[in-house]
């Protein structure tokens, strides 16, 4: 089962209707994943700070899974729980190296409980899946779509 949200978000003064589509990367949605990795323009990978084991796995499985069904998309590299950092927490730098090394558009640190950046992912994610479009074809009018262990599709609202 997936969980579902729909928000909006306005990014560079146009309104976009964003679905999440939550698979919280649970193996029983591996099948899922591959269904949604085929629709979309832009990924979200993400890992929690504080949990190192999550930080690897983007390197041992996540990047892998996703150049393969989509080698060209664009991707935002997300390290979560930025409020929770302790001594044996990822680093930014760590981070950074990490969003480099798989060609991640952008990278962003960030608290849902501080709400610290939160919008940020957003926007970022936003822009890096229209620029995505824009250099593929240019149609205005089209469905812009996003997924990682969160998925998303987005409409511009027009």
């Amino acid at each position: 089962r997936c969980d579902v949200h729909e928000i909006t978000v306005t990014v560079d003064n146009v309104e976009y209707i964003v679905n999440l589509e939550d698979t919280a990367g649970q193996e029983g949605y591996e099948r899922l994943r591959g269904l949604l990795y085929e629709s979309a323009d832009a990924f979200i990978l993400c890992y929690a700070i504080p949990e190192r084991d999550s930080f690897n796995s983007i390197k041992l499985k996540w990047i892998k899974e996703l150049r393969e069904k989509k080698p060209n998309a664009p991707i935002l590299l997300v390290g979560t729980k930025s409020d929770a950092r302790i001594r044996s927490s990822v680093s930014t730098q760590e981070g950074e190296a990490l969003g480099k090394s798989i060609r991640a558009n952008s990278f962003i640190e960030c608290s849902a409980k501080t709400q610290e950046n939160v919008n940020e992912v957003f926007y970022e994610v936003v822009r890096a899946a229209v620029d995505g479009i824009i250099q593929i074809e240019s149609e205005s009018n089209r469905k812009i779509s996003c997924c990682c262990g969160i998925s998303m599709v987005f409409k511009p609202r027009f």
